[in-house]
C-alpha cells in the first residue's frame, strides 16, 4: 500500500504547493515569493491563469513531465534557479532587486510607458539556471522598443559579478559610441541607488599605457557588450563578455572610426 502511494502520489491543491514553494525559497535563500511571482509559477505549471483554490496539481506535472516545448521539468527548472540565486546573486535576491518570475509578455506590459532605460531582471524560461535583463527605450519616431540580453548562467557569473555587469554593461548601436542603456530598476529606482552597495569595485578609470600598469601592462577589466543593429526590434539581442579594457577601447577610438570598430566586433573571429 505504501509503495503504491509513492508510485502514484495523489494530486495536491495548487495553493498548498505554492505555499510550500515560497517557504522553500524563504528557508533556502532568505526571501520568499510574493503573489505576482507565485502567479507566474502557477501559470507555468497549469498553462493558464487559474484561481489557486480551484486547482489540483499532479505529482507528475510537477516533477516528471517536461514543460511544453522544453527538455526539462518544472522542478528541474526551479531547482536550477535556486542554485543560481544561492551561489551567485543571493544579495540581490534578498534585497528584492530581482523580480525573477515574470513572463516575457508580462514584462512588456510592466515596462510599457516607463522612462527610457527602465529595466527589470527575470529568470530565463528557456535556459536552466539563467538570468537576463530587459530594458525599454524609445526610437526616434517615439516607438517603444524592448531588448533582452542572452541569459547569464553560473559560468559567466563566476567570471564577473552580476551587479558589476549591470553597472558596466554597454551596447553599440550603429556608429554610436557604446553606452549603458540601463538607467532605472523597475519601476523607477536609479540603478546606482539600487545596486551601488553590491558593486565589487569602483569602475576602472581609463588609463593610457604610459600612465600605469604593472611592468608595462595596461590594467584590464571585462566589459559586457552587446551589438544592436540600428533597425533591430528583436527583443532578444545577445550579450557577450569581451576582454577589452577601458584603456584599449579609448586608444582604439583615437585611431579608428566607430564603423571600423563595429566591423571588427562583427567579424567571424568575434564572440558575438
Amino acid at each position: 500500500q505504501n509503495l503504491a502511494f509513492f508510485n502514484n502520489p495523489p494530486s495536491v491543491p495548487l495553493s498548498q504547493l505554492l505555499e510550500v514553494l515560497s517557504w522553500q525559497f524563504s528557508s533556502y535563500i532568505g526571501r520568499g515569493l510574493n503573489a505576482d511571482q507565485l502567479g507566474m509559477l502557477a501559470e507555468k505549471l497549469t498553462g493558464q491563469q487559474v484561481i489557486y483554490s480551484d486547482c489540483q496539481l499532479s505529482w507528475s506535472k510537477f516533477c516528471k513531465e517536461h514543460l511544453p516545448g522544453k527538455s526539462f521539468t518544472f522542478w528541474v527548472w526551479l531547482e536550477a534557479i535556486l542554485e543560481l540565486i544561492k551561489k551567485h546573486i543571493l544579495p540581490l535576491w534578498i534585497d528584492g532587486c530581482i523580480m525573477g518570475f515574470v513572463s516575457k509578455e508580462k514584462e512588456r506590459v510592466l515596462l510599457k510607458d516607463k522612462m527610457p532605460g527602465t529595466f527589470l531582471l527575470r529568470f530565463s524560461e528557456s535556459n536552466l539556471g539563467g538570468i537576463t535583463f530587459t530594458w525599454v527605450y524609445k526610437s526616434e519616431s517615439g516607438e517603444e522598443i524592448y531588448h533582452s540580453v542572452e541569459p547569464y548562467n553560473k559560468g559567466r557569473l563566476t567570471a564577473l559579478p552580476f551587479a558589476d555587469i549591470l553597472r558596466d554593461y554597454k551596447v553599440i548601436v550603429a556608429d554610436n559610441v557604446p553606452e549603458n542603456p540601463l538607467k532605472y530598476l523597475y519601476p523607477d529606482i536609479p540603478k546606482d541607488k539600487a545596486f551601488g552597495k553590491h558593486y565589487s569595485s569602483q569602475p576602472n578609470e581609463v588609463l593610457r599605457p604610459t600612465e600605469g600598469g604593472d611592468k608595462g601592462y595596461v590594467p584590464s577589466v571585462f566589459i559586457p557588450v552587446s551589438k544592436i543593429l540600428s533597425d533591430s526590434t528583436d527583443a532578444s539581442s545577445p550579450s557577450d563578455l569581451l576582454p577589452m579594457s577601458p584603456s584599449v577601447y579609448a586608444i582604439l577610438r583615437e585611431h579608428l572610426s566607430p564603423t571600423v570598430i563595429e566591423t571588427a566586433l562583427s567579424s567571424p573571429y568575434s564572440t558575438d
